[in-house]
């Protein structure tokens, strides 16, 4: 009976850190997603920009950008978050996979866009 109790006492704590993992990594999904459409805005701005020297480089950001999202992991239970003005994308991937691997596709995605910004913010640094 002890040995019943305390199987079920840690598969709900294990069920618990795995619940709060894929909410932590949605928040991170969700913040990537807010970063990523300030970005494409960003982008359109400065294709509409004369002054800016690095015209040519801003189609091949937007085409950088375009694979990002299209590499996008949707985390499990956070389906109804919105994209651009309140609409509802389905096309992320969707994995079966633990907590843990989530959060870490997450962090990975999350540094992959990192590097898309920061390229963008040293040319964009570099005009001023």
């Amino acid at each position: 009976m002890i040995l019943l109790v305390l199987f079920l006492f840690i598969q709900c704590s294990s069920g618990h850190k795995e619940e709060q993992l894929m909410k932590e990594a949605a928040i991170i999904h969700n913040e990537m997603v807010a970063q990523a459409e300030a970005l494409e805005e960003r982008l359109n701005g400065l294709s509409t920009d004369n002054s800016f020297p690095f015209s040519d480089s801003i189609h091949v950001w937007k085409s950088d950008l375009a694979l990002w999202e299209s590499e996008l992991v949707e985390v499990p239970g956070n389906e109804e978050h919105h994209h651009k003005e309140g609409e509802h994308h389905h096309d992320h991937q969707q994995l079966n996979v633990t907590a843990a691997q989530m959060m870490v596709i997450q962090l990975e995605l999350q540094r992959c866009l990192y590097v898309i910004v920061k390229r963008i913010d040293r040319a964009d640094s570099s005009r001023k």
